[in-house]
């Protein structure tokens, strides 16, 4: 009789099991992408203001990229802030 293989290990696995009891989920979370970013923004650390979101947040790696991507569109590009110092309006 063969030895049984262990299955291949799948990515991130182990961490999303080790979710802390405290991890509100990704619908309660996903409520809050936008408050923390603006948290973020302003300086202040979102984790300290919501802390269950900030473990969800490093649990789950889709809500992550979600946040990712909403703060990544909630800062102004270099052209947008030379335009807003200048006074000049924008051509679309």
């Amino acid at each position: 009789m063969r030895p049984r293989r262990s299955p291949p290990p799948i990515p991130g696995l182990r961490r999303l099991l080790a979710a802390s009891p405290t991890d509100p989920g990704c619908e309660a979370g996903y409520g809050l992408l936008e408050h923390l970013v603006e948290l973020e923004l302003a300086g202040r650390d979102p984790g300290t203001v919501f802390p269950a979101a900030a473990i969800h947040l490093q649990n789950c790696p889709a809500c992550r990229a979600d946040y990712e991507g909403l703060r990544a569109s909630a800062t102004p590009t270099p052209i947008a802030v030379i335009q807003a110092v200048s006074g000049r309006p924008r051509r679309h």
